[in-house]
C-alpha cells in the first residue's frame, strides 16, 4: 500500500483514539485530513477514492451548520480499514499473550516469491537469524499454505534457548535498546514541538508542516517495530508515551484555522 493511503488511514484512526482504547469510528470531512497532512489536496482526494474502492473506509454526505442546503462528504475508518492498519502498525494495538513457543521458518526456495515470504515474515515480527532462517513468536503455517508457499519453506517450533533467556534473546536480536532510545528521542521532539507552538504562533503553513513532518517520522518509526508479546516488552518501553504525544499533536492540528 502506498504511503499516502497508509497515512490517511492512520490519520482517520487518530480521530477515534483507537490506539489507546476501543472506540467507535466517527466521520470526518476532508478538512480534517487537510489540517493533518501537508500533502497536495489532490493527492489526499485520490488516496481517499482508492481507499473507498478497496473498502477500507466509508463515506456519507450530509449538510453542515454552515450550509444546510449543500451536502458535503464525510469519511470514517471501518473494521476492514482497522485490520489493514493493524497489518502495518501492529505495535500500536494491544500486545498479545504468548505461549512461550518460538517458531523457526527456513526459506528453501530461491524463486522470486522469496522476497514476498521475507516481507510477510518481517511484518509478522520475525527476525532473520542467518541468511534464510527466521525466528518469531507466532505460528504462520496457515498463512504460508494459503499463499501457496508450503513447498518452499520449512517450519518448526521450539520452547527453549540454551544460551539466553527469552528476554535476553529478544533484546539482542530485535535490538530493543536501540528502538527504545529512538522512541524516547521522538517523544521528546514531539513534546518540544507542542511546547514551541504554545509559546509562539508561527505561520499556519509552517506549523502544519512541522507537525506533519513529526507525525510522518513517528509513523515510519512505528511501522518498523514488530508486535512483541506482552511478557517480553521492556520496562522502559516508550511506545505508550509516543501514542499519547501523537494524539496530542493530532488535537493541536485539529485546532488550526
Amino acid at each position: 500500500m502506498k504511503f499516502t493511503k497508509k497515512i490517511i488511514l492512520f490519520t482517520l484512526a487518530l480521530n477515534t483514539e483507537i490506539f489507546i482504547k476501543e472506540s467507535m469510528f466517527s466521520y470526518v470531512p476532508y478538512e480534517f485530513l487537510y489540517k493533518h497532512l501537508a500533502l497536495p489536496k489532490s493527492s489526499i482526494r485520490a488516496g481517499i477514492l482508492e481507499l473507498l474502492k478497496e473498502g477500507y473506509i466509508e463515506k456519507i454526505s450530509r449538510s453542515t451548520k454552515q450550509n444546510l442546503l449543500k451536502k458535503k462528504p464525510f469519511f470514517k475508518l471501518n473494521s476492514l480499514g482497522k485490520k489493514q492498519l493493524n497489518l502495518f502498525l501492529p505495535i500500536l494495538f494491544k500486545p498479545f499473550s504468548w505461549d512461550n513457543k518460538w517458531w523457526l521458518v527456513v526459506i528453501l526456495s530461491t524463486s522470486k516469491k522469496e522476497i514476498k515470504v521475507k516481507h510477510f515474515l518481517e511484518k509478522k515480527g520475525y527476525v532473520c537469524l542467518q541468511k534464510k532462517a527466521y525466528v518469531g513468536f507466532s505460528e504462520v503455517t496457515k498463512e504460508v499454505l494459503l499463499n501457496g508457499w508450503g513447498g518452499m519453506v520449512f517450519i518448526a517450533s521450539f520452547t527453549k534457548f540454551e544460551l539466553w533467556t527469552n528476554k535476553e534473546f529478544v533484546s539482542r536480536l530485535w535490538k530493543l535498546e536501540e528502538i527504545s532510545a529512538r522512541g524516547v528521542e521522538i517523544v521528546g521532539q514531539g513534546k518540544s514541538l507542542l511546547e514551541k507552538y504554545q509559546k509562539e504562533k508561527g505561520s499556519l503553513k509552517q506549523v502544519k508542516l512541522e507537525f506533519f513532518e513529526w507525525l510522518k517520522m513517528a509513523f515510519l518509526f512505528l511501522e518498523g517495530i514488530p508486535l512483541l508479546p506482552k511478557q517480553l516488552i521492556p520496562v522502559e518501553w516508550p511506545i505508550e508515551r509516543l501514542k499519547k504525544v501523537i494524539l496530542q499533536v493530532s488535537k493541536r492540528l485539529s485546532l488550526l484555522d
